[in-house]
């Protein structure tokens, strides 16, 4: 299955929504339509994953915070059915590829401290773990920090 990755547009935000909702649960803080406006049409990144068939199925996607040396990826997500397909590991690559071509010295993240398949895989792209949140998830789990330092990358 051929996978593109691409900055989000406005048609893409229905499915954006859809995906989210579908994923997280509302104490996680889901992203709506709104914030996906938001965070297409500004500095902060928003890649998504398309099949690159008629129908343009969004297939995942990484919103990235972006400031002026750092960024911070705040949400990544891949449809239920897309899994360990290797596209939550494009949308990393490709995002790290884009900030470190913008000088982007540094990127930091979090994810559920029991996520093992998230945590294998940001650990294989190199990120480092900084540290925990006590109980930072609205269901009380901690959060694990993560960074990369891009100058190594």
């Amino acid at each position: 299955m051929s996978v593109f990755i691409q900055r989000a547009i406005q048609a893409d935000i229905a499915a954006l929504v859809a995906l989210e909702d579908q994923i997280f649960e509302i104490y996680d803080g889901r992203l709506n339509r709104r914030t996906f406006r938001y965070h297409s049409d500004n500095k902060n990144l928003l890649l998504v994953a398309k099949s690159g068939q008629k129908d343009d199925q969004v297939m995942g996607y990484i919103l990235v915070l972006v400031h002026r040396l750092s960024a911070r990826i705040y949400s990544i997500a891949t449809h239920p059915e897309c899994h360990r397909q290797g596209i939550a590991r494009s949308l990393v690559q490709n995002a790290i590829a884009t900030l470190a071509a913008k000088d982007i010295s540094r990127i930091s993240l979090e994810l559920r401290q029991g996520n093992s398949r998230a945590l294998a895989l940001y650990t294989s792209l190199g990120f480092k773990k900084r540290g925990i949140y006590p109980s930072y998830y609205g269901d009380g789990e901690d959060a694990l920090r993560m960074q990369l330092n891009c100058s190594v990358v």
